[in-house]
């Protein structure tokens, strides 16, 4: 008989040895039903505290016909268990992609010398520990894997190839910090993701009339809304399929030659999975107010994740970036970062990184910048 804390001990078990690359979840769970006696204490275990919200929850799983020789409990256990070690393995796998870099991670182990090209910060030139020269490594035919010294590794699941792949054709001299994964490293070449329909980013050098923000403090604010757009976009595809909710950009002039935005894109806080991963973007300018965007340069442009846990997902959503200051992510990283490039590249990189187009179209729109449509690359 198997008890709460044994049960939580084999889920964190489990969810530690996923593949999360490349495990097929309907063959997970007959595996453990043949091979493994505590894995069936579990589910015992679990089919005896099932409650309805879990039994509605795992029927999901029930109809993609996983184990159909079992009983209907059994199997609503069975998913449940499942969906216990899945939903943990995702936490696991977000915690350890924003680990800081040590050494002893297998990317380093794999690559030792690659930990010398860890980022430096400009002012105390001491490493940040979560970025890479993006020219100490080498793109693998414009896919998320990169050729490193003795291997190969490949970059953060949540940051898109395409993106370091334009700025590196757009900005080939700006210095450029991506974030390569530091638990995967490949003596051999991996297998690749598909390629899937990419943004072609508008031209960020044509906006030659639109000027920075005037005042000394800005915000806006979009949201989703049930039901479809005046121009036939659905936002129920992010809104129901991706789970998104809001997109908050806020900008402020500290100064007379200096300015800083922040724009973060916003998920569902009730995520069965207990996560919620916002996108971030940040840049700073020291171009001053009313200067012409062609003429305008950003010091730097940073993406990142910010992952909230916890109370920390409802108080997150609760907060508004209106003031500049919200609740604080549980962890987060960053996943990319250039400098001294168009301030209007900032147009182009926005709609590759956050994943609502409904919602950046909308921003781009609120900015009088033409919204950009997908196309097949």
């Amino acid at each position: 008989m198997i008890d709460a804390e044994g049960y939580l001990a084999e889920v964190e078990h489990q969810a530690g040895q996923l593949d999360r690359e490349f495990v097929r979840y309907e063959g997970l769970a007959r595996e453990l039903c043949e091979t493994s006696t505590v894995a069936v204490a579990c589910v015992a275990f679990r089919q005896a505290v099932m409650t309805p919200g879990d039994t509605a929850e795992a029927m999901t799983l029930v109809k993609c016909g996983y184990m159909p020789d079992l009983p209907l409990d059994q199997q609503l256990a069975w998913s449940a268990f499942i969906g216990d070690i899945i939903k943990r393995s995702q936490h696991l796998d977000l915690e350890r992609l924003c680990q800081r870099y040590t050494p002893e991670q297998p990317l380093f182990l794999g690559a030792p010398s690659l930990f010398s090209h860890i980022r430096r910060r400009s002012q105390t030139r001491a490493p940040d520990f979560e970025l890479i020269d993006d020219k100490a490594v080498a793109c693998v035919d414009r896919s998320e894997v990169y050729r490193v010294a003795g291997g190969f590794s490949k970059t953060s699941p949540h940051l898109s190839n395409e993106i370091a792949n334009w700025a590196r054709r757009q900005f080939p001299e700006a210095p450029r910090f991506l974030r390569l994964d530091p638990y995967q490293f490949y003596a051999e070449e991996p297998p690749r993701l598909l390629l899937k329909a990419a943004f072609v980013p508008a031209d960020p050098h044509w906006m030659s009339r639109l000027t920075l923000f005037p005042n000394t403090k800005t915000y806006a604010r979009y949201e989703l809304q049930d039901g479809p757009l005046s121009d036939g976009r659905d936002p129920n595809i992010d809104y129901q399929l991706h789970g998104l909710r809001r997109i908050e950009m806020f900008a402020q002039r500290r100064a007379p030659d200096y300015l800083s935005m922040m724009i973060e894109e916003l998920p569902q806080e009730d995520a069965a999975n207990g996560l919620m991963v916002g996108r971030c973007i940040h840049l700073d300018t020291r171009a001053i107010a009313g200067t012409p965007i062609a003429q305008a340069r950003l010091q730097h442009l940073d993406l990142a994740i910010n992952v909230y846990t916890g109370e920390d997902r409802a108080l997150r959503a609760a907060d508004s970036l209106q003031e500049g200051k919200v609740r604080d992510a549980t962890y987060r990283t960053h996943l990319y970062r250039i400098e001294d490039i168009p301030f209007a590249a900032l147009f182009a990189l926005a709609p590759m990184f956050l994943r609502s187009q409904v919602l950046v179209g909308e921003w781009l729109q609120g900015l009088g910048i033409e919204s950009l449509a997908p196309t097949s690359p």
